[in-house]
Protein backbone atom coordinates (compact mmCIF):
# COMPACT_ATOMS: atom_id res chain seq x y z
CA UNK A 1 0.00 0.00 0.00
CA UNK A 2 2.73 2.62 0.91
CA UNK A 3 4.65 1.19 -1.93
CA UNK A 4 1.54 2.75 -4.79
CA UNK A 5 0.68 5.71 -2.64
CA UNK A 6 4.40 6.56 -2.91
CA UNK A 7 4.12 6.21 -6.47
CA UNK A 8 1.00 8.02 -6.87
CA UNK A 9 2.52 11.04 -4.88
CA UNK A 10 5.50 11.09 -6.42
CA UNK A 11 3.62 11.97 -9.82
CA UNK A 12 1.83 14.65 -8.25
CA UNK A 13 3.80 18.20 -8.61
CA UNK A 14 4.07 20.12 -5.27
CA UNK A 15 4.02 24.09 -5.67
CA UNK A 16 7.06 25.54 -3.59
CA UNK A 17 7.35 29.43 -2.75
CA UNK A 18 10.85 30.76 -3.84
CA UNK A 19 12.69 30.75 -0.59
CA UNK A 20 10.42 28.29 1.35
CA UNK A 21 11.60 24.95 2.06
CA UNK A 22 8.47 22.43 2.09
CA UNK A 23 9.65 20.91 5.27
CA UNK A 24 10.61 22.60 8.08
CA UNK A 25 13.00 21.04 10.59
CA UNK A 26 11.32 20.67 14.05
CA UNK A 27 13.81 17.92 15.19
CA UNK A 28 15.60 18.01 18.25
CA UNK A 29 19.22 19.30 18.35
CA UNK A 30 20.25 15.65 19.75
CA UNK A 31 19.37 14.63 16.32
CA UNK A 32 21.91 17.43 14.40
CA UNK A 33 25.06 16.84 16.27
CA UNK A 34 26.49 13.27 16.97
CA UNK A 35 26.24 12.29 20.49
CA UNK A 36 29.74 11.94 22.75
CA UNK A 37 30.56 8.80 23.09
CA UNK A 38 32.94 7.82 25.84
CA UNK A 39 34.53 4.38 26.57
CA UNK A 40 34.46 3.25 30.14
CA UNK A 41 35.86 0.31 31.63
CA UNK A 42 34.62 -2.92 31.75
CA UNK A 43 33.02 -4.27 35.37
CA UNK A 44 34.99 -7.15 36.11
CA UNK A 45 31.09 -8.57 37.54
CA UNK A 46 29.70 -8.68 34.56
CA UNK A 47 28.86 -11.77 32.61
CA UNK A 48 31.03 -12.82 30.21
CA UNK A 49 30.06 -12.37 26.44
CA UNK A 50 30.30 -16.67 25.80
CA UNK A 51 28.13 -17.21 29.13
CA UNK A 52 25.48 -14.72 27.67
CA UNK A 53 25.58 -16.78 24.23
CA UNK A 54 25.63 -19.84 26.15
CA UNK A 55 22.32 -18.95 28.06
CA UNK A 56 20.78 -17.46 24.83
CA UNK A 57 21.23 -20.58 22.79
CA UNK A 58 20.09 -22.52 25.73
CA UNK A 59 16.67 -20.50 25.96
CA UNK A 60 16.31 -20.62 22.49
CA UNK A 61 16.30 -24.63 22.16
CA UNK A 62 14.14 -24.48 25.37
CA UNK A 63 11.45 -21.96 23.66
CA UNK A 64 11.86 -24.33 19.98
CA UNK A 65 10.36 -27.23 22.61
CA UNK A 66 7.57 -25.55 23.72
CA UNK A 67 6.61 -23.74 20.14
CA UNK A 68 3.25 -25.74 19.06
CA UNK A 69 4.55 -24.69 15.75
CA UNK A 70 6.64 -27.45 15.52
CA UNK A 71 4.32 -29.89 16.56
CA UNK A 72 1.73 -28.95 13.34
CA UNK A 73 0.79 -31.76 11.04
CA UNK A 74 0.84 -31.61 7.37
CA UNK A 75 -2.72 -31.10 6.13
CA UNK A 76 -2.00 -31.85 2.37
CA UNK A 77 -3.05 -35.13 0.94
CA UNK A 78 -2.61 -35.68 -2.85
CA UNK A 79 -5.90 -37.68 -3.50
CA UNK A 80 -7.60 -36.15 -0.52
CA UNK A 81 -7.09 -33.03 0.57
CA UNK A 82 -4.86 -31.46 -2.79
CA UNK A 83 -5.81 -27.96 -2.00
CA UNK A 84 -4.94 -27.68 1.30
CA UNK A 85 -0.84 -25.61 1.89
CA UNK A 86 0.27 -27.06 4.46
CA UNK A 87 2.43 -28.99 2.97
CA UNK A 88 6.64 -30.40 4.25
CA UNK A 89 8.63 -30.62 1.76
CA UNK A 90 12.18 -32.06 2.23
CA UNK A 91 15.16 -29.79 0.97
CA UNK A 92 15.80 -31.95 -1.98
CA UNK A 93 12.28 -32.04 -3.39
CA UNK A 94 12.73 -28.36 -3.06
CA UNK A 95 16.14 -28.07 -4.57
CA UNK A 96 15.69 -30.63 -7.15
CA UNK A 97 12.81 -28.62 -8.83
CA UNK A 98 13.90 -26.44 -11.99
CA UNK A 99 14.57 -22.50 -11.31
CA UNK A 100 14.23 -23.08 -7.16
CA UNK A 101 13.26 -19.47 -5.17
CA UNK A 102 11.86 -19.42 -2.57
CA UNK A 103 8.92 -17.00 -3.08
CA UNK A 104 5.64 -18.28 -2.54
CA UNK A 105 4.17 -16.43 -5.32
CA UNK A 106 3.23 -20.15 -6.80
CA UNK A 107 0.41 -20.08 -3.93
CA UNK A 108 -2.77 -19.60 -6.09
CA UNK A 109 -5.93 -17.95 -3.94
CA UNK A 110 -8.85 -19.75 -5.61
CA UNK A 111 -11.27 -17.24 -4.36
CA UNK A 112 -9.20 -14.41 -6.11
CA UNK A 113 -9.18 -16.33 -9.61
CA UNK A 114 -13.10 -16.36 -9.60
CA UNK A 115 -14.12 -13.07 -11.45
CA UNK A 116 -18.04 -13.73 -10.65
CA UNK A 117 -16.52 -13.62 -6.68
CA UNK A 118 -16.34 -9.45 -6.97
CA UNK A 119 -18.04 -6.98 -5.74
CA UNK A 120 -19.84 -4.40 -7.25
CA UNK A 121 -17.82 -1.77 -8.65
CA UNK A 122 -19.18 0.78 -6.50
CA UNK A 123 -18.14 -1.11 -3.49
CA UNK A 124 -15.08 -1.67 -4.56
CA UNK A 125 -14.44 2.21 -6.02
CA UNK A 126 -15.60 3.40 -2.58
CA UNK A 127 -12.88 0.58 -0.83
CA UNK A 128 -10.09 1.95 -2.83
CA UNK A 129 -11.08 5.74 -2.23
CA UNK A 130 -11.19 5.03 1.61
CA UNK A 131 -7.57 3.32 1.69
CA UNK A 132 -5.91 6.25 -0.56
CA UNK A 133 -7.73 9.10 1.69
CA UNK A 134 -6.72 7.52 4.69
CA UNK A 135 -2.96 7.73 4.48
CA UNK A 136 -3.93 11.83 2.92
CA UNK A 137 -5.41 12.03 5.84
CA UNK A 138 -2.01 11.21 8.09
CA UNK A 139 -0.26 12.70 5.44
CA UNK A 140 -2.40 16.10 6.13
CA UNK A 141 -1.94 16.11 9.92
CA UNK A 142 2.06 15.73 9.62
CA UNK A 143 2.28 18.77 7.44
CA UNK A 144 0.03 20.62 9.57
CA UNK A 145 1.95 19.21 12.84
CA UNK A 146 5.19 20.23 10.75
CA UNK A 147 3.76 23.68 9.78
CA UNK A 148 2.44 24.17 13.40
CA UNK A 149 -0.16 24.27 13.13
CA UNK A 150 -1.31 21.18 14.65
Amino acid sequence: MFNLLFIIFSCVPVPQPEGKPIFKSKFPAFFKKPPKVKLVPQDPNDEPASALLDRIGAERETGKADNPAHKRKETWHPENNPDERWRRFTYDEIISRDKTSLDITWLKDKSLTGLDNLPDPDVLAENIIENLEAPVSSFKEIMAAINGKG
